[in-house]
């Protein structure tokens, strides 16, 4: 394909695309005006009601004197429980150098895997472990 031919396809594409989605978002313009319309609509105007009221003038009431006198209160103040989480990491290292997933300190064979290790108690070639009782 040529380049010029290239470039006329490309530019075509995104004109395309420029127009379809500028219709797109103003329709969503226009259900959006709509919909702000509709709702204004279904808002009743209504007239504030002023209401007169004359004020009210209270005389205060002569009150008995009270003797005073000093309550001790006991206060108790409790410190919240305290919780202390210490975590402690150790790395071990555990060697098996024959991988055969006994540590070396367990294994009677460390540099052998035990799997290669068979038992043929009678003798007839077949590993005893496979063998049916």
């Amino acid at each position: 394909m040529k380049p010029k031919n290239f470039f006329v396809v490309l530019l075509s594409m995104v004109v395309f695309f420029a127009i379809g989605f500028s219709i797109v978002a103003h329709a969503d313009d226009h259900n959006e005006n709509y919909n702000e319309r509709e709702r204004d609509d279904d808002h009743e105007i209504v007239a504030p009601v002023v209401v007169e009221s004359q004020p009210v003038v209270s005389t205060p009431e002569p009150q008995p004197a009270e003797v005073a006198t000093p309550k001790m209160v006991k206060q108790t103040i409790v410190d919240p429980p305290t919780t202390v989480t210490t975590y402690e990491v150790r790395t071990i290292n555990l060697l098996d150098s024959d991988r055969d997933g006994l540590t070396d300190d367990q294994d009677p064979h460390p540099d052998t895997p035990e799997f290669y290790f068979v038992k043929d108690d009678n003798f007839n070639g077949i590993v005893d472990t496979f063998e049916q009782e």
